[in-house]
């Protein structure tokens, strides 16, 4: 017997014809049991402690330093698994290859001290639980390195070469996945310490020994082939025997999902021109980076939700292997000097991640625009050098074994592209994906590692930039795909600074940086109820019985994950020198790590604890002091937190704030330039954390959230002291944000989710919105936002600290009324925010009268606006644009360091104008959750701060300001919506 739903008149495809159903069996049991080989590759960060010498370089006052090195890995790896119940027993043996390459100041800063590392082990013993072919598990044992170290002095003929095998310790956990009965792909960070070990450096003129400890940080994706695999995974079950029927539809799942790996071949240029101070026209000096190739092994992941929602991502690491710098300088009385350099041993790092809609899908391909954030960083390090014009610098030659010149960079921005996927045959797939980035900050600092006055010299700008890049993917499988592609990034400055060593004036800069290439990448997809990913197929024309309703989620229970993603903060540093001033680092970098918590659900509310814990890899120089006679350098590398979560929940999506302590371990150091000498100390800090976030389960068990947290660990004096017991007390002020992305697994049983429907394509574009927005409503929002502030300069050029940066959290709330018109949405808002929108920097520095310098703060209280909407609906989505005007309440502080610090305040209400967009989701009836971007230009405003007459070249400023706000909000409307059947 046959029974079949028509739902139009297109031709029965294959799954329409006659199958039989399978006769039950009894469920077999995953088993991890066994021997296995397998390879690895992933990216590693290391950080070596230059501890002490012996011999020749014992007599200098002080030789430690400290270094991080960065780079590749990759290699295999055998291990046998034993399971018993849900737990599994196993032990690994794992050797690999490796390019870590970094430097450090050392020698009171007469060398250059470099670490390489080039082959690791370990031999570890491995513990784990297992969720059928999902084994979660911890790690411990011994480490192996082989190091080499380099200390090369600027007047030696020769480096001091010296390696070692370092035996130390590992621990570690990561996930594993069994993709087939014989297959299965892992995700694993290890931690690898080896203490303090002496090793014997040399060159010709003799040897000596020195002191060094090791820690490294890895990340790796690894591939295992089993040899004596246990039982197969569960096979689909049937009822009893039976005739035969329709093959039932297939479900639409809730998530398609592919994750995959990339090795990009490149090539790039970065160029940077130092204008004069007093002359910002002329060009006073070039650096040109041409020709760096490149290497870079790159993860990437893409989740497609079946309404037309996607999160795409990608983060990637490799070296620079080599290139050609050009160092120009054009003087006015002395020669032209053109000297180049051979480059090497350089890294680069870079991420993305972006939320978007597709706007258009269906079977021959789909459309979608995003935003996202974008983050690169690279290091280029030039090797000797030798004049090529007609200057005596470098003349005679100095070897390409002398590293002399190294430039660090970062770029972080926001994007908004579009993508496109075009399915060219059922196997053939075509992407095409273009961003531009319109707002992208640069921070870096050029180390001439000869000469302490710039070493390093600290560099900032914003600009631009665009991204853009193709791919053609083959599918092998259903799920396993393989493809090539080529992509170009490109970013630029329109306003970035420096200052000079001896200058009062900061010099105007420019920067602009390029990479392109090819790479090559295989990828594996399957859907959020476990299985394979179909290929692309043509819509049928009958439809079968209809799909289960949903069934029920549920949030309580413990769950343990991981997560990853990227930081920034700053630390402000006050009478660091005795003077009053306050110097500050803003720091970036990653964050990795694990959490545990747990939830329980009371109806819709979901109240939770959670405790987390991020290895990071905050970074960043400043230079510090009166006249900055100081380098200061912060770097942290653990954050920690202990929060509580309330939310609500929308099914199987979980909206929530959470709250805590939070803790930071962070080394401090303060350079003196003029004699070398190191201030040091290492603390851990206690603070608070306020965040928020959005969690999504993918399927039975296994959930997915993006979240933000502010911390903030206050002021706390600190006792910097050197090798001679000296000791500057220092106020120490930091705070940090972070956004990152995490996977959870819930223990215990919390639903399964079961699409009610599979969705044609353009059912929510042809068929009408699903809800109808108008009505008035109300809301709450949480956010982030970044303000750059111009304060005038009464002394003409512009000089160091006139742009003042500040960011930090908003929240508050908004109310509105929309109208719908079809699918055309129009409306009013008007919203308001409590903030804490921070920043100081030094301006005005060693100018008559106020020799020393001024500190100048900003902080922005409130943010609010008033506004029109327009939007276009489709199925429970609104995607809108806005704009209206804009008020801020700000505060202002002038320090004026060199008259004892003397602190004056004005306070000022600001009015503007806004633009921004968003996108809104219906998650109820009569709930909206919604993603928003805002620019604010509040204009020039002119402030007086009551200064003394003998102070008035510095006072009644004019300031103009910008601000960049990003939050999360959710609405509730007093007017239901109307529900609309969408049509199929």
């Amino acid at each position: 017997m046959f029974s079949v739903v028509v739902a139009g008149t297109l031709p029965a495809g294959a799954a329409d014809l006659p199958a039989r159903l399978p006769v039950a069996a009894a469920p077999a049991l995953w088993s991890w049991t066994g021997l296995y080989v397998g390879t690895h590759a992933g990216n590693a960060w290391n950080r070596t402690a230059w501890l002490s010498g012996t011999d020749e370089f014992a007599a200098l006052t002080r030789f430690s330093g400290t270094g991080t090195a960065g780079g590749a890995f990759g290699g295999a790896q055998i291990g046998y698994n034993h399971q018993i119940g849900a737990w599994v027993l196993g032990g690994e043996l794992e050797g690999s290859l490796a390019d870590l390459d970094g430097n450090a100041r050392c020698a009171e800063a007469r060398a250059v001290c470099n670490t390489r590392i080039d082959a690791m082990g370990t031999l570890t013993g491995r513990i784990g639980r297992t969720f059928d072919n999902v084994l979660l598990y911890a790690r411990a044992g011994g480490a192996y390195a082989h190091v080499e170290h380099i200390v090369t002095a600027y007047d030696a003929d020769n480096p001091a070469k010296g390696d070692a095998h370092r035996l130390g310790w590992t621990v570690g956990g990561g996930v594993e996945y069994a993709v087939s009965p014989m297959w299965s792909a892992k995700l694993e960070y290890d931690y690898l310490r080896f203490g303090a070990d002496q090793v014997t450096v040399s060159e010709p003129g003799g040897s000596a020994g020195v002191d060094t400890r090791h820690e490294i940080h890895r990340v790796k994706v690894g591939l295992n082939r089993r040899l004596g695999w246990g039982l197969p995974g569960l096979p689909a079950t049937g009822s009893a025997a039976g005739f035969p029927v329709k093959a039932a539809p297939p479900a639409v799942p809730a998530w398609t999902i592919e994750v995959g790996s990339r090795v990009w071949y490149s090539e790039g240029r970065y160029q940077k021109d130092l204008m004069d101070n007093v002359n910002p026209s002329r060009l006073n000096s070039r650096l040109s980076y041409n020709d760096m190739t490149g290497i870079a092994g790159e993860t990437f992941g893409r989740f497609d939700h079946r309404s037309g929602l996607f999160v795409k991502g990608n983060f990637g690491a490799g070296a620079l292997t080599g290139g050609t710098l050009h160092d120009e300088d054009f003087p006015s009385e002395v020669l032209y000097s053109n000297t180049v350099s051979q480059m090497k041993d350089g890294r680069m790092r870079y991420a993305g991640a972006d939320v978007g809609w597709n706007v258009l899908a269906g079977p021959s391909g789909k459309l979608g625009a995003y935003v996202g954030y974008r983050y690169f960083h690279e290091r280029g390090n030039g090797f000797g050098c030798a004049q090529i014009a007609g200057d005596v610098t470098c003349a005679p030659a100095v070897p390409t074994t002398f590293l002399g010149l190294s430039e660090t960079e970062t770029w972080r921005g926001v994007a908004v592209g579009l993508n496109s996927q075009l399915q060219l045959t059922d196997r053939v797939r075509l992407e095409v994906d273009g961003a531009v980035v319109p707002y992208a900050s640069r921070n870096g600092y050029d180390n001439h590692w000869y000469r302490a006055d710039i070493n390093p010299q600290i560099e900032s700008g914003h600009g631009w930039g665009a991204q853009v890049e193709a791919i053609l993917s083959y599918a092998v499988t259903p799920q396993w795909s393989v493809g090539i592609g080529g992509r170009y990034w490109y970013y630029t400055t329109t306003d970035a600074r420096t200052q000079f060593p001896g200058e009062a004036t900061d010099s105007p800069m420019k920067y602009t940086a390029e990479r392109w290439g090819g790479f090559l990448q295989a990828s594996y997809t399957f859907d959020s109820t476990g299985g394979a990913a179909a290929l692309p197929a043509a819509p049928a024309g009958v439809l079968k019985a209809p799909a289960a309703a949903t069934a029920g989620w549920s949030w309580t229970g413990l769950y343990v994950g991981a997560h990853a993603g990227a930081a920034w903060g700053r630390t402000e540093w006050t009478t660091a020198t005795g003077t009053g001033r306050e110097m500050w680092n803003d720091v970036d970098g990653v964050v990795a790590g694990g959490q545990i918590g747990a939830d329980y659900q009371i109806g819709a509310w979901v109240v939770g604890v959670e405790g987390s814990w991020s290895w990071s890899d905050l970074d960043g120089n400043a230079p510090c002091g009166q006249g900055q006679t100081y380098t200061c350098h912060v770097r942290a590398d653990g954050l920690g937190l202990l929060t509580g979560r309330l939310g609500w929940a929308f099914g199987n999506v979980l909206l929530y704030s959470k709250a805590g302590v939070a803790w930071l371990r962070t080394s401090h150091e303060m350079l003196y330039n003029q004699i070398p000498n190191i201030y040091t100390a290492d603390t851990t800090r206690t603070g608070w954390t306020i965040g928020s976030g959005l969690e999504f389960g993918l399927a039975p068990n296994w959930t997915a959230k993006v979240e933000y947290n502010w911390s903030d660990f206050g002021s706390r004096s600190v006792a910097m002291t050197d090798q001679f017991g000296g000791v500057i007390p220092v106020d120490l002020k930091q705070t940090v944000q972070d956004v990152r992305l995490g996977v959870n697994y819930r223990f215990g049983q919390t639903g399964t989710v079961v699409p009610t429907r599979a969705a044609r394509p353009f059912a929510g574009l042809i068929g009408g919105p699903a809800v109808n927005w108008t009505g008035l409503y109300a809301g709450l929002h949480l956010g982030a936002g970044r303000s750059n502030e111009d304060w005038s300069n009464p002394f003409g050029p512009q000089v160091f600290g006139d742009d003042i940066g500040s960011g930090g959290w908003l929240a508050g709330g908004q109310v509105g009324y929309n109208l719908q018109i079809g699918s055309l949405v129009l409306g009013a808002e008007a919203d308001v925010s409590a903030a804490h929108l921070d920043g100081t920097n030094t301006c005005f520095v060693g100018l008559s009268p106020v020799i020393g310098g001024v500190d100048c703060r900003s902080q922005v209280d409130a943010l609010a606006t008033i506004t029109g909407r327009a939007g276009w609906a489709f199925d429970r989505s609104l995607v809108y644009a806005k704009g209206g005007a804009a008020w801020a309440r700000e505060t202002r502080e002038l320090n004026l360091v060199g008259v004892g610090g003397t602190v004056h305040e004005a306070t000022s209400d600001r009015w503007g104008w806004t633009i921004g967009g968003g996108i809104e989701h219906a998650v109820l009836p009569s709930v909206s959750v919604k993603l928003e971007y805002n620019y604010v230009a509040l204009g020039d405003d002119a402030v007086g701060f009551g200064l003394p007459p003998g102070f008035a070249v510095v006072d009644n400023r004019t300031v103009s300001q910008d601000v960049h706000v990003a939050k999360l909000g959710v609405n509730y409307r007093f007017t239901t919506p109307v529900l609309v059947q969408a049509k199929y």
